[in-house]
């Protein structure tokens, strides 16, 4: 069956999508797989959502606890020295679970706007109010996203000093230490801030090259957002999408005509 559908989607003088000479089961077939393939970003998004709560559980949480027992624990007081590098860690964890995200919402988006296009009309706008309870400027999420960023900022800055005293007395209390180590406590900020710099840097270069190949997918995505005339469609085009909408919902109306005509 898929060759038999690829031959008729390139026997098609239009592009996929845009309804302009597939026939109703083509047209048909190819609304089910869009909506497969949506409905496989919806689950890939809960599992997303699934892994950001295991991390807090387990991860965030915990750790924190730990951090603070060894706070008061003078022999345990060495994990703090662990903080700048695994909030590091963290971001980038975080980053890529953003990543994720915006993967699926922007896939999913793209195959709404496919189905909602071989439809004739919006019967799928669930990417419309994601845009408007999670990608506008101030919502809870990003909200959470910054108060995240600077209460771990805080937690380096009060980290700070007690680091520089464990450095102090370590080199204080082992003068013989190999050089790589000595070396390592010695330059230790200078160190972290350079693993900051460059953790960084791939981060910002990686994304950009992201959003560049987006912005590109995009544009090619604009070519086909053609909508057909909803005349056109017959009941088995939609596959039951539009079996709620009353009788002659899609049906353009008809121009009134002047009576001074």
């Amino acid at each position: 069956m898929a060759a038999s559908l690829g031959e008729r989607l390139r026997g098609s003088s239009a592009p996929c999508g845009t309804g302009g000479e597939m026939d109703d089961a083509t047209k048909k077939t190819v609304i089910d797989l869009l909506y497969k393939e949506l409905e496989h970003v919806r689950r890939k998004s809960l599992m997303v959502d699934d892994f950001f709560f295991k991390l807090l559980s387990i991860g965030v949480i915990p750790f924190l606890g730990i951090l603070a027992y060894a706070i008061l624990k003078h022999e345990l007081r060495v994990v703090v020295c662990a903080v700048p590098f695994l909030s590091i860690l963290g971001t980038l964890v975080v980053a890529v679970l953003s990543v994720h995200y915006s993967y699926c919402g922007s896939y999913g988006s793209f195959l709404e706007r496919r189905i909602n296009s071989l439809v004739g009309t919006d019967v799928l706008i669930e990417s419309s109010f994601g845009r408007v309870f999670y990608g506008s400027a101030f919502t809870i999420v990003r909200v959470s996203y910054v108060l995240s960023f600077l209460l771990l900022l805080l937690l380096n800055f009060l980290a700070w000093p007690l680091i520089d005293h464990m450095r102090e007395e370590f080199l204080q209390f082992h003068p013989s230490a190999p050089g790589l180590v000595a070396f390592s406590v010695r330059h230790f900020w200078p160190l972290t801030l350079g693993f900051v710099g460059v953790t960084s840097s791939l981060c910002l270069v990686t994304l950009y090259v992201s959003a560049r190949r987006g912005e590109a997918l995009a544009s090619r995505d604009l070519l086909f957002r053609s909508v057909p005339a909803a005349r056109e469609l017959t009941p088995a085009v939609s596959g039951g999408l539009l079996a709620a909408r009353p009788a002659g919902a899609l049906e353009t109306p008809a121009p009134a005509h002047s009576n001074s005509a």
